[in-house]
């Protein structure tokens, strides 16, 4: 390994770590009926699995200092006709210091959002089944989402896009900086035209990591992409990416550095388009 891509390597290593904030902590608050209000800091906890019709969001976080854990506990969405979002964050202004981990969201339209301005947020070890819309959608920096699961998304009728994951910009018209996508499984989505396993838009010095992405699904005439980068000095590295059906692409855009990805099936792998790319392996 060249000095160069050691000193990439140790940074993409500290990018990784997850700060105190991750930690376990104990439940100061119970959460026992929905939708939930979260109006103060605190560690809030979901006492138990539930079912819900509601329009709107399951869960608003409207403060900063704010962890919700819902300890394994899922909440299914019964009524699909409606677009609800299961947890919502920064709707009355930008939160900071938030964490959202270890919960089951199913058959909501959009699974975890967090609004302009948000810093310091970690979406830690969650899963998402059968979203309409988006699975994790981060306006903001200096944020982590890691080891979530997002499965079975796709698109509402009439909807030309589903994406897992999206990173984008800090507000609008500022692009964010420093967000770690990580260790993430992405597998079965589909829709009408345009797929994204993750999508980094108008953010800068994102570190993309060790993401499973498999069996995008574009309907025909679509397209597929595991890995999109709009923003400068992305590190895109160990990720496996998997084709479906449909068109298949794997990196898209301009990352600075792709190193040791593997792309299994796809009609191009898109590791001519990184900067540099180091170690990567394509498989017909």
């Amino acid at each position: 390994m060249t000095k160069t891509a050691s000193i990439a390597f140790s940074m993409l290593l500290a990018a990784l770590a997850l700060p105190a904030q991750a930690q376990a902590t104990a439940c100061t608050q119970w959460i026992d009926t929905l939708p939930a209000d979260l109006n103060a800091p605190g560690h809030y906890c979901l006492r138990d699995s539930v079912d819900t019709g509601l329009v709107g969001g399951a869960f608003n976080i409207n403060a900063s200092g704010v962890t919700l854990d819902c300890r394994g506990r899922g909440v299914r969405h019964v009524d699909p006709g409606n677009d609800a979002i299961a947890i919502s964050a920064g709707g009355f202004g930008p939160v900071t210091d938030v964490t959202v981990r270890n919960c089951k969201l199913l058959d909501f339209a959009t699974g975890i959002v967090f609004s302009p301005g948000s810093e310091r947020v970690e979406i830690v070890n969650n899963d998402i089944v059968g979203a309409r819309y988006d699975g994790i959608t981060l306006w903001g920096s200096h944020s982590r989402i890691v080891g979530n699961r997002i499965l079975a998304g796709r698109a509402a009728t009439g909807l030309d896009y589903a994406r897992n994951i999206t990173v984008t910009a800090f507000q609008p018209g500022v692009p964010s900086t420093g967000n770690v996508i990580a260790n993430n499984l992405m597998s079965g989505a589909s829709g009408n035209s345009r797929i994204w396993g993750i999508r980094v838009d108008y953010s800068n010095n994102a570190v993309v990591h060790g993401n499973e992405i498999i069996g995008l699904a574009p309907n025909a005439g679509g397209f597929a992409v595991a890995i999109q980068i709009d923003g400068s000095d992305a590190q895109v590295s160990n990720n496996v990416m998997t084709g479906g059906d449909g068109a298949q692409f794997g990196i898209s855009g301009s990352p600075a550095l792709c190193t040791r990805n593997i792309a299994l099936g796809m009609a191009n792998s898109g590791f001519a388009s990184c900067a540099r790319s180091v170690n990567d392996i394509e498989r017909p």
